[in-house]
C-alpha cells in the first residue's frame, strides 16, 4: 500500500467503514426477506445481488506502484515473517476465534425466542454502533499509535462476550453485538495498518494478505470448535471462553511493540536501517 504512514490508518478505515455499513444493510433486510419470501427466495436474492460485485469490479484501476518503490533493493528487504508481525497473526487468529463464538452463539441461542428479524437486528444494530469508528480510529492511529486501539477494540469485544454470556432479552443481545463487533469492524482497519507498519514494502501485498486471512481461519475454528462446545457446556461458559481468547490476544500486544522496537534497533546497528513510522 502506497499511502503515507500518517495517513494509511485514516484510508484503510475508511475502506473498512464499508463493513458496517453492510451489516446495518444486511440486518435490516435479512430477517425480513426470509420472513416474506422463505431461505430460498432469500437465498436467490442474495446470490444475485453478489453478481453486482465482478460488475463493480470492472471500474476499479490498480494504480502502478512508484518507480521507487520498484527500485529498492529487494535483497535487503526482511522478510514477512518478523517477530512482531508473527505475534500479530497469532492475536488476530485469537481474537477472530473469540468474536465468531460470540456470532455462532448468538445466533443459537436467540433463535430459541426471537423471531428471525429480531435475530438480525442486532447485525443491523453493530453496524449502527461501529459505523463511524472505523475512519476515527484509524485517524487517530495515525498520531497517537496503533497498539492502543487495537487493545481497545479486543476489549471492547471481551466486554461484549460478557454481555452475551448473561443475555436474555432483546436490548442485551444489541449491546453485546455492537461491543464485539468492534473487533470484526474495527480493529481489522487498526490491523491492516500495523501490517503495512511492520513488513517491508515489497511484502506488503503478501503481508495484508495473511493478516486478512486470520479473519476467516478464526471464524472457521471459532464455529467447528463452538458447535462442538455449545453442544457439551453452557452457553455462558463457551461464551466466557471466547472472552478468555480475545483477553490472551491484548497480552499479545505489548510484545509486538517491543518485537518491532528491537528489530529496528538491529537493523540501526547493522547499518541497513531505513526511516520509517513506528506505530505503537
Amino acid at each position: 500500500m502506497g499511502a503515507a504512514a500518517r495517513a494509511r490508518g485514516r484510508i484503510l478505515g475508511f475502506l473498512a467503514v464499508a463493513a458496517p455499513v453492510g451489516s446495518i444493510l444486511g440486518g435490516l433486510g435479512i430477517g425480513v426477506l426470509e420472513d416474506r419470501l422463505g431461505f430460498s427466495g432469500l437465498w436467490i436474492t442474495l446470490g444475485l445481488l453478489y453478481l453486482l460485485c465482478p460488475a463493480i469490479g470492472v471500474f476499479v484501476r490498480d494504480a502502478p506502484a512508484p518507480a521507487k518503490a520498484e527500485a529498492r533493493d529487494r535483497a535487503s528487504a526482511a522478510s514477512v515473517r518478523t517477530a512482531a508481525f508473527v505475534i500479530l497473526i497469532v492475536g488476530s487468529l485469537l481474537a477472530a476465534f473469540g468474536s465468531f463464538i460470540g456470532a455462532l452463539g448468538r445466533s443459537l441461542v436467540m433463535q430459541q425466542t426471537f423471531s428471525s428479524a429480531e435475530l438480525t437486528s442486532t447485525v443491523a444494530v453493530s453496524g449502527i454502533v461501529t459505523l463511524p469508528f472505523p475512519f476515527l480510529i484509524g485517524f487517530l492511529s495515525d498520531r497517537l499509535g496503533r497498539l492502543r486501539f487495537l487493545a481497545l477494540c479486543y476489549a471492547a469485544g471481551v466486554a461484549g462476550l460478557v454481555v452475551y454470556s448473561g443475555a436474555g432479552v432483546l436490548w442485551q443481545f444489541w449491546l453485546a453485538s455492537g461491543l464485539v463487533a468492534f473487533v470484526s469492524y474495527v480493529s481489522t482497519a487498526v490491523g491492516s495498518a500495523l501490517t503495512v507498519d511492520l513488513v517491508p514494502r515489497e511484502s506488503v501485498g503478501r503481508g495484508l494478505a495473511i493478516y486478512s486471512a486470520t479473519g476467516w481461519g478464526g471464524g472457521i475454528l471459532g464455529f467447528a470448535m463452538g458447535g462442538y462446545l455449545f453442544s457439551v457446556l453452557t452457553s455462558a461458559a463457551v461464551f466466557l471462553l471466547g472472552a478468555v481468547s480475545l483477553a490472551v490476544a491484548i497480552l499479545l500486544i505489548p510484545p509486538i511493540g517491543r518485537a518491532n522496537r528491537a528489530a529496528s534497533l538491529r537493523g540501526h546497528l547493522a547499518g541497513s536501517y531505513e526511516p520509517r513510522a513506528r506505530k505503537e
